[in-house]
Formats: C-alpha cells, structure tokens, sequence
C-alpha cells in the first residue's frame, strides 16, 4: 500500500494505516489489525513529514495515546504535535524527494590530490 506499483501509486503511510484500521472485521480479522497497530505507526520514528505550516519535521517518538501525533523536531526546536493543535502532519516526505528539496545547497568539494577546497552545489 505505500510502495509504487505499476497499477497505482504508493499511500501515504497514515491513508494506508487508517485503511486497515477501517477494514478491521471486514478485510482483516480484528485481532490482525490490533497487532498492527501496537507493532506499527504511521509516522516512525526518524520518518520525515511536511507540517500544515509547510515546515519539514523529523518524527522523534510515537505518542502511544495518539499516534497521528507524535513529537517531532523541526531545525533544533521539539514539538509534541499532541500539546499544539495549531500544528498538524500535512503529509510525510519520501526521502528521494527531501534530498531534491536540498538540490542547490552549496557545499565544498576536496580534491584528493591537491588537498584544496572548493565551492560547488549539490
């Protein structure tokens, strides 16, 4: 459900979730789908995530009361997204797509022979 395939595009991870929690008693057997949710959550630890206020966050805990809520760190501040309820997780970020979102970023590249530094981007 949240990879690519040739007859439809991935999910995002909390869609997918909540998918199999609306199926239980249906699709999956509702003992299935409580495993899942206590070994699972929508957004793990280290995912990346856009927030409704367009930041980009990295998931740092899971809030076992609220697991579409976790507490996550956006530059070097941590926010429990449980106690602000003007933040939300718009989405969460495929990792190829945040590394073109630094596409740009000036970094410095060392010749291995010469030993000299010089400027480029990524």
């Amino acid at each position: 459900m949240v990879s690519d395939v040739p007859y439809r595009r991935r999910m995002d991870t909390a869609v997918a979730y909540r998918a199999i929690e609306t199926q239980s008693g249906k699709s999956w057997a509702p003992e299935v789908v409580a495993a899942f949710k206590r070994c699972i959550a929508p957004y793990p630890v280290n995912t990346l995530v856009r927030l409704n206020t367009g930041e980009a966050a990295l998931v740092t805990a899971v809030d076992p009361d609220n697991p579409f809520k976790p507490r996550v760190r956006v530059g070097a501040c941590e926010i429990a997204l449980s106690a602000d309820p003007s933040r939300r997780i718009a989405g969460s970020l495929v990792r190829r797509y945040f590394y073109r979102e630094l596409l740009g970023m000036p970094i410095k590249i060392r010749l291995e022979r010469s030993g000299t530094f010089f400027p480029a981007r990524l």
